[in-house]
């Protein structure tokens, strides 16, 4: 009976502490909820107190005391912050962009700063990343300085992409040696955020910059469509890198311009199968009574992708169902005459 007696009151005991933490744990949720309350209805606040001067001087061009808007608090801040965000990624006026630049770098420049010393690796990120939106071309020295500090792979590209917006010297001082840490895809978001006048800057240097970036630089002008610079994309079918050529062939057809067929009709014979597809991609933007003779002989090419290509870009073309029936009626190639007569149960 005492054994009893004895179980029942520790029982009693974990209960009751039990009890005890889970009204602990009711009431700290119950407060953290009543302060995430309060805080939601104190930034809506902020925010309906503010937007409308904020719209009215950035949209409306009407005079704004920029002093008063200046935020003074944390919530404050979030909201600024919030609302300038919101027009930077919305509205594509320069003059917006302007007056969020001069506001940023005038009442902004100290909270990022302050952020970009944080041990908080999400602070300096997202200092990072509102640096580069508002343009704060004031806080480019403490960018600097942090990445001569070491920074991580992450914050890097963002300090790069800062140098692409704001610092193109530096930009191009930097991307002179091997950038492991972007990669081709790190460079291309770099290139295709450049201004005109800095891209064309950046090209200029072409033949300065490590291969990576090169081919970066090539994909960005042929996804841009930039004709202008057909003569670069001419000149790097004559490289001995591999790669370069190839680069440079999908860089013409990106551009959807054709000028000077010679510069690649040899790339037919080529041993290498992705440069024979790619000029077989070029030859359809040419009449096809002047290409038929090259698509002909990439029908019966030994690479499947070749072949369907080609097969592809004759059924497209004016009279093309016909250069297909043709082709089958004479060829001696089972495989060629397969996706031939592939191309043409598709209808195309």
């Amino acid at each position: 009976m005492e054994m009893i007696g004895v179980t029942i009151g520790v029982l009693s005991v974990f209960i009751l502490a039990m009890l005890v933490i889970l009204l602990s744990l009711a009431v700290y949720i119950s407060r953290q909820y009543e302060r995430k309350r309060r805080l939601i209805v104190q930034k809506n606040a902020c925010l309906n107190k503010i937007l409308p001067i904020w719209h009215d001087y950035l949209v409306k061009d009407q005079e704004a005391d920029l002093t008063e808007l200046a935020p003074a608090s944390k919530i404050e801040f979030e909201v600024t912050e919030r609302i300038l965000l919101s027009y930077v990624k919305n509205f594509s006026n320069r003059e917006i962009q302007a007056k969020v630049k001069e506001f940023a770098n005038q009442f902004l420049k100290d909270y990022y700063s302050a952020f970009l010393k944080s041990k908080k690796w999400s602070l300096r990120m997202n200092a990072f990343y509102r640096i580069a939106d508002f343009q704060m071309d004031s806080l480019l020295d403490v960018c600097r300085m942090q990445e001569e500090k070491g920074c991580s792979r992450e914050e890097l590209q963002q300090i790069y992409k800062i140098y692409a917006l704001l610092d193109i010297e530096n930009l191009a001082a930097k991307l002179r040696t091997e950038q492991e840490s972007l990669g081709e895809s790190g460079y291309r978001s770099l290139f295709n955020i450049l201004s005109e006048n800095d891209l064309k800057q950046i090209v200029t240097l072409f033949e300065e910059f490590p291969q990576k970036c090169k081919l970066a630089i090539l994909d960005t002008l042929g996804y841009q469509r930039l004709t202008d610079y057909m003569p670069l994309f001419e000149r790097q079918l004559l490289s001995r890198d591999q790669e370069m050529r190839i680069r440079s062939l999908k860089a013409i057809y990106e551009t959807g311009w054709v000028v000077s067929p010679a510069q690649f009709l040899h790339f037919v014979e080529s041993p290498i199968w992705e440069e024979r597809l790619l000029v077989t991609k070029l030859l359809g933007r040419l009449p096809l009574e002047e290409t038929y003779p090259y698509l002909k002989q990439l029908l019966e090419d030994p690479s499947w992708w070749v072949r369907a290509e080609a097969a592809k870009t004759i059924g497209k073309m004016k009279t093309g169902k016909e250069k297909l029936l043709e082709f089958i009626n004479h060829t001696s190639d089972q495989y060629a005459r397969e996706m031939a007569n592939e191309i043409l149960k598709k209808g195309m």
